[in-house]
């Protein structure tokens, strides 16, 4: 981000206004609408930074997104919880790319990233817990001798 917001086109910043849009409760259409729109936007950022690397970086994180289950059942858990709070990251982005500040971009971008990644564990270990727990409350019942005394 702050490489793109010294070098991001008008139209760039056109198509950003766009994907933000689509991105709004109020005028998506579903999920799938605005799940695609997120990684537009993301992609619009990498390719504005004219670096093949980066856009071939983020290209990577988005197919491991799409197919890995785990990654998918973490990151469905993180959307439900988090729907504003992503808006209101990609708008700061948007905002601070518009200015062409990249610090500012930077820090923003860091601020999504670093909320997204804490998410994600805090999911992940919600469901590392219950599947811990479920397989504790498999071996009590294995075990148990309950079904001796007819209880």
């Amino acid at each position: 981000a702050a490489i793109a917001a010294s070098m991001i086109t008008n139209e760039q910043l056109e198509e950003l206004a766009g994907t933000l849009a689509l991105m709004t409760p109020e005028t998506h259409a579903d999920d799938a609408t605005a799940e695609e729109a997120d990684r537009r936007f993301h992609l619009i950022i990498s390719q504005a930074t004219n670096n093949s690397a980066i856009l071939m970086t983020v290209q990577n994180l988005w197919e491991i997104r799409e197919t890995s289950s785990r990654v998918k059942k973490a990151y469905e858990g993180v959307c439900k919880q988090s729907g504003e709070d992503r808006m209101l990251e990609h708008k700061a982005i948007y905002d601070a790319l518009k200015a062409g500040d990249s610090d500012a971009s930077r820090k923003a971008m860091h601020l999504h990233f670093a909320r997204l990644i804490d998410a994600l564990l805090h999911v992940s270990e919600a469901q590392a817990i219950e599947a811990a727990r479920k397989e504790a409350l498999k071996s009590r019942q294995q075990f148990s001798l309950g079904h001796l005394l007819g209880s």
